[in-house]
């Protein structure tokens, strides 16, 4: 569900996978700090803001949060 780079040429991805670039978008969402207070683990802050708003644009994000709602709902 979520691209993979791996296969593509370039920089993308450089240094962090998926899940930890996940899981900081997550962290600043959840603790209000600017995105600029980024840690380290998750990458530089500007890599993250530029891959999130990527994502952003090509729907990667509602794609997997319509999968994540549908998949709450099939046991109701």
């Amino acid at each position: 569900m979520l691209p993979d780079k791996a296969s593509h040429p370039g920089r993308t991805g450089v240094g962090i996978d998926n899940r930890s670039f996940v899981i900081g978008c997550l962290w600043i969402l959840r603790s209000a700090h600017p995105r600029r207070a980024c840690r380290e683990r998750y990458g530089k802050w500007k890599a993250v803001h530029r891959r999130f708003s990527r994502w952003r644009h090509a729907g990667v994000w509602e794609r997997a949060f319509d999968a994540l709602t549908a998949d709450r709902t099939i046991g109701t």
